[in-house]
């Protein structure tokens, strides 16, 4: 019976996960802002002080102002795996996983300001994304595959969490288009760009 119940406690477990291929930074688990804020978290008085910088009058084209360039985020993407060892023997598992290693461009936009962000064409549209200057080099998602093999000891009263940690920067801002002096589009705009991106574990112990 001693035999049976270690053999249980020490079984390798294989799982195979394949993450979302690319996402929008909006939706990612967790998002940490290190100095400023996301357009998504514009309280109404900054976000009208800031459309006031672009209401000025223009013969034709944009009217752009800046609230943060290159603003740095830390995120969590996704858990992979989350696993509480309670008991009072250490658990080994075996976890197998194919990765697939991103780097991503995402956008967003408010007010009438119109953009696509499908995965194969992110833009603002209107050329609003050549008036902001972005390179055409984050307008296209690149991504590899990796297969990784980890065994992982989980002892008792320990907490192993597997999940995809990243880094990027976002720049943000309001801006207006103008076709004879008037009006056309306004609002807040938003682009993210990936710098780095992995599979990160760590052992809890609770």
């Amino acid at each position: 019976m001693k035999w049976f119940v270690s053999t249980i406690l020490s079984m390798l477990l294989t799982v195979m996960v394949m993450p979302q291929t690319l996402g929008n930074y909006q939706n990612y688990e967790d998002v940490t802002v290190i100095d400023g804020t996301l357009l998504a978290d514009f309280d109404d008085i900054d976000y009208q002080e800031a459309l006031k910088k672009v209401s000025a009058r223009k013969f034709f084209g944009w009217r752009i102002h800046y609230v943060h360039q290159r603003m740095k985020i830390s995120y969590i993407k996704e858990t992979l795996f989350s696993y509480y060892n309670d008991g009072k023997t250490p658990i080994q598992y075996q976890y197998s996983a194919v990765y697939e290693q991103s780097s991503a461009f995402s956008i967003s936009a408010t007010g009438s300001i119109e953009y696509s962000n499908k995965d194969d064409a992110k833009l603002f549209k209107n050329k609003l994304d050549a008036a902001l200057k972005i390179s055409s080099d984050y307008k296209t998602s690149q991504s590899k595959k990796e297969t990784i093999q980890l065994k992982i000891d989980v002892d008792p009263g320990t907490q192993v969490d597997l999940f995809i940690y990243g880094e990027g920067y976002v720049t943000n801002g309001t801006a207006a288009r103008y076709v004879f002096f008037f009006r056309t589009h306004r609002g807040g705009f938003e682009w993210f760009e990936v710098s780095t991106e992995y599979q990160r574990l760590e052992k809890i112990t609770i």
